[in-house]
Formats: C-alpha cells, structure tokens, sequence
C-alpha cells in the first residue's frame, strides 16, 4: 500500500497538463515508475516530460505534456499493491 498522506491508501492523483510535479520517493527495495497501465516490471513506462524512472530514493518530477492521456499511473515496478491512478485533467 503507498500512503502519501499517511492515511489514504494508493489515492488517485489529480495532475493538470502544462503543470510541473515533484514526487518524493522513498520506497527502498520498490521502485516507482509513472505508467500507462498498473503492470509490474519496467514495462509500460510513460517517459513524456517525466524525469526519474525506477526510482526507490529521490525524485520523480513530470511536467505534464499537453497532449498526455487522461489516465496514467503511478506504480512500482516490484509490488502490484504499491500504487494508483493518476487523472491529468486541463
């Protein structure tokens, strides 16, 4: 489960196209990864205006393209349970 708040568990991010994000990661032995679909594994990775990818310390920063999908994930590369959607709204 991935608690960002402490208390939600794997909550859908709201991120809006044309906008910059930083997420901290700490996750040690899990790394995360920003995909187009909840698969395990480095599959799937969705690298548009993302910098960071199987990161398990440090920082994941995506600004989000103008044209992204309306659905995207974030989720790590070891544990299906560690993760959730992302909605990219304008």
């Amino acid at each position: 489960m991935f608690t960002p708040d402490g208390l939600t568990p794997n909550p859908v991010l709201k991120l809006y196209r044309g906008q910059t994000y930083v997420l901290e990661i700490n996750s040690p032995g899990n790394p995360f990864s920003i995909k187009v679909d909840r698969s395990i594994g480095s599959f799937s990775q969705y690298t548009d205006g993302v910098v960071g990818k199987s990161v398990t310390k440090g920082r994941i920063t995506f600004t989000v393209p103008l044209d992204a999908p309306s659905l995207l994930f974030y989720q790590s590369e070891t544990d299906r349970n560690l993760g959730g959607a992302i909605e990219v709204d304008n």
